[in-house]
């Protein structure tokens, strides 16, 4: 008999999924078959700029990644005595040896029905290693995603009182820890049972100096948490999750459509390189330095059971030569810090990432708490946007703009961005939720005041991408496409002036008798949800399960999605 090593099964797996995401369902090799799911430019993009997966031909018609706004409002702070080391409300991030220090790593944010579920983290105490407890997760939940309260839950006694919202630690954890890291929080629509509705993935790392004799303790490393409601976790497994490495970004989510549980976590590699420290002041020359290179990437890893993960930890995405041209041999202008990617709710063949992108193209020597200190510049962190259809193979957005900007100078965001990937339907938005800080991610970090806060960035719903036609027009023509259902409904913004109409071809190309662009009635406005008409009405049924291409005319209009769907009764 033959064996098959699971690191060769793991790659039959990418290569099949893989190709299957990138040529979609096709018919004879023309034809995509789409069925009524929505359809969101995600690319891979051509050289002129098309999604080239949807998109045969475009002219006046430029593909624009659209930036998610911050609300420039906090929207949660540190403001109980376990939240600080200094037992008091701040939005100060302290300083080294001083009180003051709370909110950390980014919030993870669930919907779960008509509540929205806040899981964050806190530095209870500047004694981060030696501390049991010193970084512990706490809980939040709103009714409208922007409004948050602290409940007090009753499931941990910290220092005699269980009027907190804390839940690690809890009555039901049996190991003493320094940190716990949140990494992901997902409800598992594959669970084995009720008491494992809620799935948590944490790093954990022990208490220097405490004696794991007399205190149970686990190594530093990922392990996976389980509760029934959300609120009372314990350890499901006291095996490690085997992940390529991560600080603490890691996402975690049942693929229903691999029918797998997908794992996101950071990559790094090590190299070394000889280089000349700068005077900060003059930007000469200083003496020559051998140091280490830290390349930070995103892999991904899939298992079965969330117990047994693939083993070759597979680079998903990682900074290219775009991204640092113009930079000396061996410097890197910015790498990923972690991996923050998903699978987008409700629609077949969305992946979503917003990894944290951390600019560091050199060094300076800086003076902190009376020290010289060599320092990462700028070390700032914002985000990018990629997209997939597979999640493996991903694309950067047009231009790689930021997807959210930092902040004007003095907000609590202005110099990094711990941004949560997943995005959260508010109404008829996304949001994205964030850690800000006004301080860099350099040696400055933890050791000067800074403002930090929780807050959220909004997005119109599924507007990623749009197709945005000129002021004097444009047009696009899709691909062979074979849909179901009797409506074509577009997700769009003419603002004023703009204009849409929609003809429908066959195959070649040539106007179908009815859906010509002649009989098709303009469509002037912004909706989420505009269904496109003819002349002779708005039932496409008739050509549901042929190929067809649909040609978008426009002038001065963002479209951002379209779906055929079946009539509401």
């Amino acid at each position: 008999m033959t064996r098959v090593r699971t690191k060769d099964l793991a790659r039959l797996f990418y290569g099949l999924t893989g190709l299957l995401a990138l040529t979609g369902t096709v018919v004879g090799g023309e034809a995509h078959t789409i069925g009524s799911n929505r359809q969101l430019f995600l690319g891979p993009w051509a050289e002129d700029g098309r999604d080239d997966y949807l998109i045969e031909r475009m002219t006046g018609v430029t593909m624009t990644m659209n930036e998610a706004i911050p609300t420039g409002e906090p929207l949660l702070v540190a403001d109980r005595p376990w939240e600080t080391a200094s037992g008091e409300r701040s939005t100060d991030c302290g300083l080294t040896g001083s009180p003051g220090i709370g909110l950390t790593g980014r919030p993870l944010v669930i919907r779960d029905g008509e509540v929205y579920r806040m899981y964050y983290t806190v530095i209870t105490t500047n004694d981060i290693w030696k501390a049991r407890y010193s970084r512990i997760i706490c809980y939040a939940e709103s009714r409208d995603g922007i409004h948050w309260a602290k409940p007090e839950l009753g499931v941990c006694d910290w220092k005699g009182s269980r009027k907190n919202n804390i839940i690690f630690p809890n009555d039901d954890l049996q190991y003493a820890f320094s940190q716990a890291g949140l990494s992901s929080v997902f409800i598992d629509p594959h669970t084995t049972g009720p008491s494992e509705k809620y799935k948590m993935t944490v790093k954990l790392k022990p208490v220097r100096g405490l004696d794991p004799k007399k205190n149970p303790m686990l190594g530093k490393a990922y392990y996976l948490a389980a509760s029934p409601d959300g609120i009372r976790w314990r350890l499901a497994s006291a095996r490690p999750i085997p992940t390529a490495h991560g600080d603490r970004g890691f996402s975690c989510f049942w693929d229903r459509h691999k029918k797998k549980y997908v794992a996101y976590s950071g990559l790094k590699r090590f190299t070394e390189r000889v280089r000349n420290r700068v005077d900060p002041k003059t930007g000469t020359p200083m003496d020559e330095i051998t140091e280490k290179i830290v390349r930070r990437s995103v892999s991904v890893m899939f298992s079965d059971d969330l117990a047994h993960w693939t083993k070759d930890n597979r680079e998903a995405f990682a900074a290219d030569k775009i991204d640092n041209a113009g930079m000396a041999p061996g410097v890197e202008r910015m790498d990923y810090y972690d991996g923050q990617a998903w699978k987008y709710d409700g629609v077949a063949g969305a992946y979503t990432a917003l990894p944290n992108v951390f600019y560091h193209w050199k060094k300076v020597r800086m003076k902190i708490g009376g020290k010289e200190v060599d320092s990462r510049w700028p070390g700032t962190l914002d985000t990018q946007l990629l997209t997939s259809r597979d999640g493996l193979t991903w694309s950067r957005t047009p231009r790689r703009r930021p997807f959210i900007r930092l902040g004007p100078e003095g907000s609590f965001y202005s110099k990094s961005l711990w941004v949560s990937g997943l995005p959260i339907r508010v109404n008829d938005e996304l949001f994205f939720y964030f850690l800000g800080r006004s301080v860099p991610h350099d040696a400055r970090e933890g050791h000067v005041p800074c403002k930090t806060a929780y807050g959220a960035a909004r997005l119109r719903l599924d507007g990623f991408v749009s197709a945005d036609a000129d002021y004097a027009g444009g047009e696009l023509v899709t691909r062979p496409l074979i849909f179901t259902g009797e409506e074509l409904h577009l997700n769009v913004d003419t603002s004023a002036g703009g204009v849409v109409r929609v003809e429908i071809q066959d195959k070649d190309g040539k106007p179908i008798n009815g859906f010509a662009l002649k009989n098709a009635d303009e469509i002037n406005g912004n909706y989420l949800d505009a269904a496109v008409s003819w002349r002779d009405g708005d039932d496409v049924s008739k050509l549901a399960g042929q190929p067809v291409k649909l040609r978008f005319v426009m002038r001065d209009t963002k479209l951002y999605t379209f779906q055929f769907v079946d009539r509401k009764k």
